[in-house]
């Protein structure tokens, strides 16, 4: 067993035990249609980050992301695509992917 194996194998396990389900919606670039939407599992998470407010108080912001494996997607989602979690619908923002076949999704409400 490779470590690609391995690693896919670990993500496997990690959708499995924290992952929720929730659906997508990929946007066509060229016509602005958005698609069927599809359901997957995936780990939503609204991590605090600091922001710099240029002064010497200190204040964090959440940017909410969502884990998910590229294998687990009709699609491979992109910026504008739709994902509705817990019934609270968020836009696609950015694509991280890890070069392993996983990617997070940082995401904007609405």
């Amino acid at each position: 067993m490779g470590w690609d194996d391995v690693a896919d194998a670990l993500a496997v396990t990690c959708r499995d035990h924290f992952g929720r389900p929730v659906t997508v919606q990929t946007l066509d670039p060229e016509t602005g249609a958005i698609g069927a939407p599809y359901e997957i599992v995936a780990i939503f998470d609204r991590p605090a980050h600091p922001v710099d407010a240029g002064n010497s108080v200190a204040v964090s912001d959440s940017r909410p992301c969502l884990w998910l494996r590229l294998a687990d997607c009709l699609v491979e989602p992109e910026s504008g695509d739709r994902i509705t979690i817990d019934g609270v619908p968020w836009t696609v923002a950015e694509k991280v992917e890890d070069g392993a076949g996983n990617a997070r999704l940082y995401l904007h409400e609405g």
